[in-house]
């Protein structure tokens, strides 16, 4: 199966929170929203980050923990959607 290319990528609500969407190409989840606005995590995810770009660490507290939220929430939605981000190859036992 074909390794698909996803985005994340967010919105600014203009009431003070941003929400965090993952598009796969074909469609876009909701993965949630924060209870506050930063601007440099708004700049950053307003034209959306690869998958590789999220799996690196950063000094920033509040950027590192939005990273960690969505690794979390995605690989939740990859086992109950059944999207393949995540997906690895299994070797049959000989």
């Amino acid at each position: 199966m074909k390794k698909i290319n996803v985005k994340f990528f967010c919105t600014d609500t203009h009431e003070g929170t941003m929400n965090f969407y993952l598009d796969t190409g074909k469609e876009q989840h909701f993965l949630f929203q924060t209870r506050y606005y930063s601007e440099p995590i708004y700049q950053e995810y307003k034209n959306g980050q690869d998958l590789s770009a999220i799996f690196t660490n950063t000094k920033a507290t509040r950027q590192q923990k939005i990273k960690e939220r969505l690794i979390r929430i995605t690989r939740y939605l990859d086992r109950e959607y059944s999207l393949g981000i995540f997906e690895t190859a299994h070797r049959k036992a000989a």
